[in-house]
């Protein structure tokens, strides 16, 4: 019972960084379509799902590499997101009111970026007992949901800031990535 506990603060850990994303990126457009909530959801929790199977099997080949640069990759892909989305909202039209919803590229990049921690918490996984692939399903439903709460409340926030939105979800996503790059420095 204790490793399914476990199991459930590890999901709950792994998916704060893609839910803080959703929330970002949804007070940026400010109009969360029901569709792009789920699909945004359903990328987060597949690749947060997928990536400790993948690192699990990975572990062999390149676990050190990887736990190496993991930090390094979420941090620039995110970064670079939110000083283009900040960059956007700075030079941004005063009757501008809302940007659209990330599309496809944007949602993946951000799905990805946010997952990396689960590909180096696949090589953990096991000492859990519980296998491999309950854990991925685990954490990958446990992030869709939280993720698809993330995106509707970002929504509500995005309508109350305003114009601003961009700006802030810009400098939530560089905040994002210096958090896990600093956390796994300070680790190191």
């Amino acid at each position: 019972m204790d490793a399914w506990w476990t199991l459930l603060l590890l999901a709950l850990g792994l998916a704060s960084d893609a839910v803080a994303v959703a929330i970002a990126t949804a007070i940026r457009a400010r109009h969360v379509p029901v569709g792009g909530g789920v699909e945004f959801g359903l990328w987060c929790g597949t690749f947060q799902g997928v990536m400790p199977a993948l690192g699990y099997a990975g572990a062999l080949a390149a676990g050190a590499w990887l736990a190496a640069v993991d930090h390094w990759i979420a941090f620039f892909v995110l970064g670079a997101i939110g000083v283009k989305l900040a960059i956007e909202g700075l030079r941004g039209d005063e009757t501008q009111t809302q940007s659209p919803w990330p599309g496809l590229r944007i949602q993946m990049s951000l799905a990805f970026a946010t997952s990396i921690d689960a590909l180096v918490a696949g090589v953990t996984l096991p000492a859990l007992g519980l296998g491999i692939w309950w854990p991925s399903l685990v954490i990958g439903g446990v992030t869709l949901v939280l993720v698809l709460i993330g995106a509707f409340l970002g929504r509500h926030l995005g309508v109350r800031i305003g114009r601003r939105a961009e700006v802030v979800g810009g400098v939530l996503l560089i905040l994002i990535g210096t958090r896990i790059l600093v956390s796994h420095l300070m680790a190191s």
